[in-house]
This record gives C-alpha cells, structure tokens and sequence, in this order.
C-alpha cells in the first residue's frame, strides 16, 4: 500500500491510525474530525479504518503557503538568537581555555548546523511537507520513532523550550521593573505571571494570523541583527584604542587552550544551544513559497547569518570585557552594557535581550504548534489537533494546547536541568532525521531530490552527534536517564494508542510526569534529605 494511502495501517506509514482520539477529548466524536457533541455510536475504544486525511477536508488540515524567502531567514535567526548569545560565550571560553579557542568553537558550532542544514535541506525538498523531523522518520524507519518524535514534541520539548525563553524575557523584564534592587529582590511569582502573559500574547498573536506571527518575526529578527551589529561596532572601537581595555588580545590567541577533548565536547554543546533552530524552517516546509528553491537558501542563509553574528559579538564581548569577568558572568550581556556605558547601558542590554527572547518564544510557538498539528494529521496526537480554524487558516488547537503545557512549565518553575534535559532529546533526534536521509538514499535512490547533499557531510554531522550525546550522558548522567526514560515512555504509550487501552496510555503520561518531577526534585542532594527527613519522622516510634 503507497505511503499515506488506504484506511488500514501499513508499513510504509502516513496511512490512518486507528486509534479515536477525538472519541476521548472531543467529547464522542462523530468522524467528522470536529471533536464535536457525539451520536452515540462511538466510544473510547472504537477503531476506524478510514483515515485521518478522509474524515477531515483538505482546507481543513492543510495550511497555506504564506512563509516568503525572507521570513523563513528571519524564523532561522529569529529561533536562533534568544537568550544563548547573552549566557553561553562564558562557559564556552572557561572549558575552551583561551579567546582563540573559544572564537573557534562557536565557528566549528555554526559550521556544524550548516551542515545540518544541508541535510534538511535535502529531506526538506524531498518531503515538502510541515512536522519537522516527524515526516522523515515516518517515511525511513516507520510509525514508532515518528511517535516518540511527536510524544517528546508535544509533551516536553517543544513546550518547555517555550516555558525557559518566556521566563528569561520575563526575568529581563522584571530586572528592568526593579532596577534599583538586586535580583534576588524579584518576587518568583512576579516572573511567573510575567512570563504566563507573554505566552498569552504570543498566543493571541499566532492564533490570529500566520501573517501576522511572521510579521511580527521579520521585525524582531531585524532589532535583534542591527542591536548585535551595534555591540559589534562598540567591540570594534574598544579593540582599536590604544592601550586596549580588556587586554585579552595582547598575548597569542591560543595561549592556555584547553587540552582535554571533553571540554571541548562541553563547549561545543554549550554553543550549539545557542544555535539552537537551524532546522525549525523544516517544520513549516508545508507553508513555504517555492521550497524546492528558498529551503536551502535559508537553511543556509540563517546559521550563517547566525554564526557571523555570534562570532563578532563574541570579539565584541572579549574587546570589552577581562577575561575572568566573561567566564564566570552569568548576565554577560548587561555587564557588557555597563562597563560600555555606564547605568545607562544596565538598561540598554536588558532591553536588548527583552526583544531577543521575544522574538524566539514567537518563533518556538509558532514552529512548535505545527509540529503538533503534523503529528495530528498522522494520527500520532488527538484528531482534533490537525483542525485549522475557518476563519483565521491556523492551527488554533495546536496553538493553544502548546501554550497550556508551557504555562504548566512555567507554574512548575524548575528549568536549571531542563537545559540538558532538552539538548539530549534534540539531539538524538536530530541524528535519527540523518540517519533517515541516509536511509532514504539506501531505499529510494531514484526519488526525486531537488537538492542532494555532499555524502561526507550527513556522516560528519552523524559521527560529531554521536559523540555530543556520549560526553553529554558522561557529564550528566541523572538528567540524561530522564531524557531517555522520558524518551521511550513512549514506547507504551504508542502500542495502546492504536488498539484503544486508555488506560495504559494514561499510566504511561503519569509516570512519565512523576519521573521527570523525581529527577528535577527528589534527586537534588538538599531535596532529597528533606524529604528523606520527612518519610523518618513520618514513620511510628517503636
């Protein structure tokens, strides 16, 4: 049976899934795709062997094509730079040992999404379609990792990458409400709530139009390129003057470079999360103008923007700042603006950052939200996710639910691990999507391929994945036992969902959940005797 086709499951994938998730959270279901007030002939177990694509209309499944050249640029760099350019460069250069080392690993990091790039490119021009990774590991390797994709997507990732930029923009925000107080002055609940709006405007904004949400993206990308030019200048001044300022290019570039592989391992991590986005334009491929043409454009177009900027701010912040300052700050980008312009720029810079965050929470929700509604269209979320509200022409439902599991991100309020807990995810991902272009090259040689990549780069891009996630489970072996527990939670929770047993999906969700509250809570040394503590004095004396 050809891929998407027929009403019974194969194994080439994209057909129905049989599972009426619409019966659960639609309240009955009547097979319209609606979700709607039932008839009484469904129930929670019922199997269906039409599929997803006939029960609903195209127009309501299908988006329109909206996302021109230079707004899928702009998503690239929009997703990009948020908050990594302003928190990495510090831990980069302490596990990188000198400014020419350092410089080195965001160039290696940048030229490492490039090649990404160009291998999503490749599955990009290949599968036009939204969703992401999804798409792709449907089509090479089957219905089971394209689920673990969408569970980890919809559940944890896409959510919570969400939830930590709108905190750090929150948190900017109120520094600037409470700038004659130190930080520890800021209420917790103040950033909450802070945060919880700005979810609710993003919201808003992306529910309204995709127009509207991109628009909103070429501005932002705009004011976050001219202000990293404008640090770049500033950088460039200081680095002229005679004597020099921070004293960090007097001596040779690589004097004292780090000898240990794994700290560059760290540090290449560390700058690959502030590259974080190179491949979110694959997943609105479905809603871009001409994508056998302006994918690889700016696929390559935007990490390579990204890295020109982040490599010159990086010369700016070392121009600028002492050595020992860039490493240990954790607010780089507001100590740059004081030591350049005094109080003044203690303002500047959190503004600066305000609208860099802003700009990436808006690309993340508006990415996000369609990998939801891809995964939907195949049968791998709620029937009801796939919708597209009539008037509008978004994925309304996606939009929301995405911002609701954020807002339980945000209310929860532990991020410190979630970093890792992300990156590992991501990654492992990322390399499942290569690995399927291999694949697909090995299956389907005669395919049509609009851009075909370089071979040597998708096995460069392989090889350095690998050892990314090797050093990273080394170096962080409880927040990468929750990822992969996390990870293939799914596992259980795919097999139910396609034969109707609720109940197992719903105890697969709740362990999930208790397993990550453990490794973010209960594993914390402190924690841990405190509630140690409290099951001894719960216990009866004898």
């Amino acid at each position: 049976m050809a891929a998407g086709g027929g009403g019974r499951r194969s194994s080439s994938g994209g057909g129905g899934f049989a599972f009426d998730w619409g019966s659960l959270l639609g309240g009955g279901g009547n097979g319209n795709g609606n979700g709607g007030g039932g008839d009484g002939h469904s129930s929670l177990h019922a199997l269906h062997a039409i599929p997803l694509s006939k029960t609903l209309s195209h127009s309501e499944t299908h988006l329109d094509r909206t996302v021109s050249l230079w707004s899928g640029i702009a998503l690239i760099v929009g997703v990009s730079i948020g908050s990594g350019i302003f928190a990495s460069p510090g831990p980069v250069y302490e596990r990188a040992g000198s400014v020419g080392s350092a410089i080195a690993v965001w160039g290696a990091a940048g030229g490492l999404a490039i090649a990404g790039g160009l291998c999503y490119a490749e599955l990009g021009t290949m599968m036009p379609a939204s969703g992401g990774e999804h798409p792709y590991l449907l089509r090479a390797f089957g219905e089971l990792p394209a689920f673990l994709f969408s569970w980890t997507g919809i559940t944890a990732t896409r959510p919570g990458s969400l939830a930590i930029i709108t905190v750090i923009c929150a948190e900017y925000v109120m520094r600037l409400v409470y700038f004659e107080h130190p930080a520890s002055a800021v209420p917790p609940w103040q950033v909450k709530a802070v945060a919880a709006t700005i979810i609710a405007l993003l919201t808003l904004i992306n529910v309204a139009s995709s127009r509207a949400s991109t628009a909103v993206q070429d501005v932002f990308t705009v004011l976050k390129l001219m202000s990293l030019a404008w640090m770049t200048v500033i950088g460039l001044v200081y680095l002229a003057r005679d004597p020099p300022v921070a004293h960090n290019f007097d001596k040779p570039l690589f004097a004292g470079s780090s000898m240990y592989a794994g700290n560059y391992a760290i540090a290449l991590f560390s700058a690959l999360w502030a590259y974080d986005g190179w491949n979110n334009l694959n997943m609105v491929t479905g809603e871009l103008k001409d994508p056998a043409k302006n994918l690889p454009r700016a696929i390559i177009g935007g990490p390579l923007i990204v890295m020109l900027c982040y490599i010159a701010t990086n010369i700016a912040y070392f121009a600028v700042l002492p050595g020992p300052t860039v490493a240990s700050s954790t607010t780089l980008g507001m100590d740059f603006g004081k030591q350049v312009f005094g109080h003044i720029g203690g303002i500047i810079i959190p503004l600066i950052v305000i609208g860099s965050t802003f700009g990436a929470a808006n690309a993340t929700l508006f990415t996000g939200s369609r990998v939801i509604h891809v995964s939907a269209q195949q049968g791998h979320a709620p029937r009801f996710l796939a919708e597209i509200h009539s008037t509008t022409h978004t994925p309304l439902n996606a939009i929301v639910v995405q911002s609701l599991l954020a807002l339980v991100f945000v209310a929860m309020g532990n991020f410190a691990s979630l970093v890792t807990f992300y990156s590992i995810i991501a990654w492992s991902f990322y390399l499942g999507a290569v690995m399927a272009l291999l694949t697909l090259r090995v299956t389907h040689p005669y395919e049509e391929r609009p851009f075909t990549v370089w071979l040597p780069l998708p096995l460069l891009f392989s090889l350095v994945t690998v050892c990314l996630i090797t050093f990273s489970v080394w170096e962080a072996p409880r927040e990468a036992a929750g990822a992969f527990a996390f990870l293939f939670a799914g596992v259980p929770v795919y097999w139910p969902a396609t034969t109707g047993h609720l109940s197992i999906v719903w105890r697969s969700a709740s362990w999930s959940v208790a397993w990550w509250w453990w490794q973010n809570n209960a594993t914390c040394p402190r924690r841990r005797r405190g509630w140690t503590q409290r099951r001894l004095n719960s216990q009866p004396d004898d």
